[in-house]
């Protein structure tokens, strides 16, 4: 039966920029299906203080989300009972895909977490609202090594005002299988998807204004958050190296805008 524990506390002081490090000693080697975090200190939540979570396997980042994003995941992807409430001090840390995925991506039966065996660290950065208190990494162990794992890490659009461009998504190995954006007023327009195919050919499966990709969510997930805005392909579209994103731009749009690529990692051992 899975087992939850929690790591040694770390301080957090009040009213400053500051980066907490739980690293390696004080986090297993892997072997974990949930993350989540605790605190002390009334502004210490993903609604005011927490400005970035970043969960880094053998010093390669895996998961990089602000609060806000982190907010909308959760919403998006998990039953409404674990969405944190507003100033709620115990929140998770997304680190597998549930298994259906609100029924748009079915992940393949197995369990979904971080592999045994890796050096695991996890950097919280606070902004300057923090509150005097502390913070604290839970987990959940496994019983069995996973089969997938999430991963969540951000790009830069390169894309300025008013413009409509491509934009190559940073796939590596690993399908996209869903995004994270950056909707401000004015910022994106109209989004396409086009996938590239290993023989050239390319096919686009999504063609979406911000408020079309916001009423498709809500269909099929209790998403209320439109910025940033989550949206999750649904099964069998993807995005994979060579693929791109065509962003049309406003007024808002900026070179230095960044999205998240949401992967579902297949880390299952390597067949002889």
């Amino acid at each position: 039966m899975p087992r939850g524990y929690r790591s040694d506390t770390l301080a957090v002081g009040a009213g400053s920029i500051q980066v907490v490090v739980f690293n390696s000693n004080l986090l297993p080697q892997g072997g974990m299906s949930d993350l989540y975090l605790v605190a002390t200190g009334v502004n210490n939540s993903l609604d005011s203080a927490i400005d970035q979570i970043v969960v880094k396997l053998e010093g390669v980042e895996v998961i990089n989300l602000t609060g806000a994003q982190i907010r909308v995941l959760l919403e998006g992807l998990r039953p409404s009972s674990t969405i944190p409430a507003a100033g709620q001090l115990t929140y998770s840390i997304p680190i597998s895909w549930p298994k259906t995925m609100s029924g748009l991506w079915p992940i393949p039966a197995g369990v979904s977490g971080i592999p045994f065996g890796l050096n695991v660290s996890v950097e919280v950065t606070t902004t300057a609202a923090s509150s005097a208190g502390t913070l604290q990494i839970g987990w959940t162990s496994l019983e069995t090594p996973p089969s997938y794992m999430m991963k969540a890490v951000k790009q830069a659009t390169g894309v300025g005002l008013n413009t409509v461009a491509p934009v190559s998504v940073n796939a590596g190995a690993n399908d996209v299988i869903g995004v994270i954006l950056n909707n401000g007023a004015t910022k994106i327009n109209k989004l396409r998807a086009v996938s590239r195919l290993a023989d050239g050919r390319e096919y686009q499966f999504l063609d979406l204004t911000p408020a079309m990709m916001v009423a498709l969510m809500q269909d099929i997930s209790p998403v209320t958050v439109s910025d940033p805005l989550l949206l999750v392909f649904e099964h069998p579209y993807k995005l994979g190296q060579n693929s791109y994103l065509e962003y049309t731009t406003g007024a808002g749009g900026l070179v230095s805008d960044l999205f998240v690529l949401l992967q579902a990692v297949d880390v299952r051992p390597a067949q002889a």
